[in-house]
């Protein structure tokens, strides 16, 4: 639970993939975050997830390879790839907080797939620097989208970015929104600082309520905010 930044796209030139990397690496090391390359093999699948009312969706993701053998997994189904999956970890430094970012590709079906999610959740006074951080992210990912990940989605939790034509709007309201509250998203203005701090805050007081009730119910409860450990008295 907690804001967050998700983003997917793909691309079929794998210069682009590589440029959009090196790009991610400069900017990160331009803040003086941490930036770890990696390189893994990962199953690649197509997932699918049926919706009330009969709607499915479906995406095309991945998982390690030792992870899906631990899990039974012996070899490639139809709809299965086994790729390499490159690409960079960066890890924000204080005085940031927030997740790491993954920005990689791998591939399936010919086209190299980019898909991954960061948290930026403000828990404390001590962390409203992730504000500033949330939106540093959204730069580094609308520079990818518009040099060489035409087709990435960003979706965000914090609605400071939200997409800038009608038609992008539509499909993340139809997604990822309520039908009651597509009318207020289609209304709310892109880059809005207020609207950042209001989803925080907001998701705040959802998480603190939750450990409160847990901590009520006579479970040991620990979050940023809310660290109270209940233990029971023997009898």
């Amino acid at each position: 639970m907690g804001v967050t930044i998700h983003f997917e796209g793909s691309t079929t030139d794998i210069n682009k993939a590589k440029e959009t990397i090196a790009y991610a690496t400069f900017f990160a090391e331009s803040l003086g975050w941490e930036v770890r390359p990696f390189q893994e093999k990962v199953l690649v699948y197509v997932e699918k997830l049926r919706m009330m009312g009969g709607k499915t969706f479906k995406w095309v993701t991945r998982t390690n390879l030792e992870v899906a053998k631990s899990w039974g997994w012996k070899k490639p189904k139809e709809d299965e790839e086994i790729s390499e999956e490159f690409g960079v970890v960066i890890n924000p430094t204080k005085p940031f907080n927030t997740e790491s970012i993954r920005i990689s590709f791998w591939k399936y079906k010919n086209k190299y797939y980019i898909k991954d999610f960061c948290k930026t959740q403000v828990f404390s006074e001590n962390e409203k620097a992730n504000l500033i951080a949330h939106q540093l992210i959204i730069t580094m990912l609308l520079t990818i989208k518009y040099t060489w990940i035409g087709n990435l989605k960003i979706t965000d939790e914090g609605d400071f970015f939200l997409p800038l034509t009608y038609e992008e709007r539509e499909r993340i309201i139809k997604e990822n929104i309520r039908e009651e509250y597509w009318e207020e998203y289609m209304k709310k203005k892109p880059f809005d600082f207020t609207n950042l701090v209001k989803a925080h805050a907001g998701n705040l007081k959802v998480i603190n309520l939750v450990a409160g009730t847990l901590f009520e119910l006579g479970y040991d409860v620990e979050t940023p905010t809310f660290s109270i450990r209940h233990k029971k008295e023997d009898e």
